[in-house]
């Protein structure tokens, strides 16, 4: 191919190439769900100009966790997390997303800069129903839910310097 002039087009597509393998690297993790999980919402996110970076240091995998289950936490903090960045002026939406296994836990973490919320707007969002987007609002409901089935502790954090940051705690047995 080369040989017809092609050398720009071919020099060009094996650098797109090279791009798209270097993010779905950055997803892959060594819980084939959790991988899909964020490699799907990564390029939906995309058209909104929402960037999702990982730090994944735990295997989720000792959880024992029905992939659904693991679907439903991840899945609806990380769309949380980038409904709440939409609403922002950030020039960088940045969604970063942590696991970790501290002694006898493992840690998920969901963080993003802003908005930043307060105690009354924290007990609003994690009550069955609320929504600031006109929806049925059960996210939250749902990964509250579904932590409590693996006697997981959820926690919402939200402060000027770190952000808000969801973590879903569970203990390994």
């Amino acid at each position: 191919m080369a040989y017809l002039n092609k050398t720009e087009e071919i020099k060009a597509y094996l650098n797109d190439l090279g791009k798209e393998l270097q993010q779905v690297n950055q997803f892959m993790t060594t819980n084939p769900i959790l991988s899909s999980i964020l490699l799907s919402k990564s390029e939906a996110y995309k058209e909104q100009e929402v960037e999702i970076q990982t730090c994944i240091e735990a295997n989720l995998k000792e959880l024992n966790m029905k992939p659904i289950h693991l679907i439903n936490i991840v899945g609806n903090l990380l769309d949380n997390a980038r409904d709440a960045l939409l609403t922002t002026d950030l020039n960088k939406k940045i969604i970063y997303v942590s696991t970790i296994k501290l002694n006898d836990q493992v840690r998920i973490t969901v963080r993003n800069e802003r908005p930043i919320l307060d105690e009354e707007m924290i007990e609003k969002i994690l009550a069955k129903g609320f929504s600031t987007k006109g929806t049925d609002g059960l996210g939250l409901s749902i990964v509250q839910n579904m932590s409590a089935l693996y006697h997981a502790d959820f926690q919402v954090y939200s402060e000027f310097e770190g952000g808000t940051r969801f973590e879903v705690i569970f203990p390994l047995k």
